[in-house]
C-alpha cells in the first residue's frame, strides 16, 4: 500500500534586519535574498524572495539556524563574517518540515537503507535536516533551477557525498525515467515551489499538479512507501486542489 501526506502552509511577509547577497534566477525571472536575522531562540539565515504582488514585503523560502552564541551582535559583524557562520541543519525553523519528514525517520528505525527522493531543494533545508540524523537515508534531491543549486551550496553548506546528492534537473523527467528502469523509493518529497508569484498556490508548481504527475509518484514508490506533499498557499481556499490530487 502506498500513501500521500498533505501539509499546507500559508505565506507570511516579513521584513529582513541584514540583506547579505543577492542570487538571481535566469529560470524564473526573479532575484532571491540571503538574509540574516534573529529570533527567541538565537540566529538564522533565510532566503527571501520579492514581488511586486507582495507589496513590498519579502517572503522566507528556507530558514535554517545558525551555530552561533545566542548573544551575537548581528550589526556589529560585516556581511562576510555573517555569511560565513555555519548553519545548523539539525534544528529546523519551519514547522512544516518535521511533519514531511517525521514518517520517513520513523521508517529509518525499520530499514538498512532508506531510498528517498526530494522533488524541489529551495536552499535545503529539508535536506539539511535529512543529513544531520545519525542514521541517515539515501537522499537524492532534484533541483531545475541552477540558481537554487548554487545558494544551497555556497551559502548553506551543502556538499554531495555517498549518501546525499543534488541533480540539477526536471523532476517529472527524473520520475519518468526512474519507472522507466523499474527504480522505485522508500519515500518521496515533493516541496517543489514557485518564487516569481504570490497567488493561490506557490507549492507544488504547476506541472506538479496534474494527474500524469500524480500517477508517476504512485508508480515511483515502493510497496509501503509514502509521499509527503508540501503545499504552499497564499490563499485559504484550498479544497479544490485537494480535491484535484484526489488525496
Amino acid at each position: 500500500m502506498r500513501s500521500l501526506a498533505v501539509f499546507l502552509i500559508f505565506l507570511g511577509l516579513v521584513q529582513s534586519q541584514f540583506i547579505d547577497a543577492t542570487v538571481c534566477s535566469n529560470l524564473q525571472k526573479v532575484c532571491f535574498d540571503i538574509v540574516h536575522d534573529s529570533f527567541e531562540e538565537g540566529l538564522f539565515r533565510a532566503v527571501t524572495f520579492q514581488s511586486g504582488d507582495l507589496k513590498g514585503g519579502e517572503a522566507y523560502m528556507s530558514r535554517v539556524s545558525l551555530r552561533a552564541p545566542r548573544n551575537t551582535d548581528l550589526a556589529s559583524l560585516t556581511p562576510e563574517e555573517r555569511l560565513a557562520l555555519p548553519v545548523d541543519g539539525s534544528r529546523p525553523l519551519f514547522s512544516i518540515i518535521e511533519p514531511i519528514v517525521e514518517p520517513l525517520i520513523a521508517n529509518l528505525l525499520n530499514e538498512d537503507l532508506l531510498q528517498v527522493l526530494n522533488i524541489g531543494l529551495g536552499a535545503g533545508s529539508v535536506d539539511l535536516y535529512l543529513n544531520s540524523l545519525e542514521k541517515r537515508p539515501n537522499l537524492t534531491t532534484v533541483e531545475i533551477d541552477p540558481a537554487m543549486i548554487e545558494i544551497a551550496r555556497e551559502y548553506f553548506g551543502h556538499v554531495d557525498d555517498e549518501l546525499h546528492r543534488i541533480l540539477l534537473d526536471d523532476g517529472l523527467e527524473v520520475l519518468k525515467r526512474s519507472r522507466e528502469a523499474g527504480k522505485t523509493f522508500n519515500f518521496l518529497i515533493i516541496d517543489a515551489c514557485a518564487g516569481t508569484e504570490y497567488s493561490e498556490f506557490i507549492c507544488p508548481v504547476k506541472p506538479l499538479l496534474s494527474a500524469e504527475a500524480v500517477n508517476l509518484i504512485y508508480e515511483n514508490l515502493d510497496c509501503g512507501g509514502m509521499t509527503s506533499l508540501n503545499v504552499l498557499s497564499g490563499s485559504e481556499e484550498i479544497e479544490a486542489f485537494i480535491e484535484e490530487v484526489n488525496v
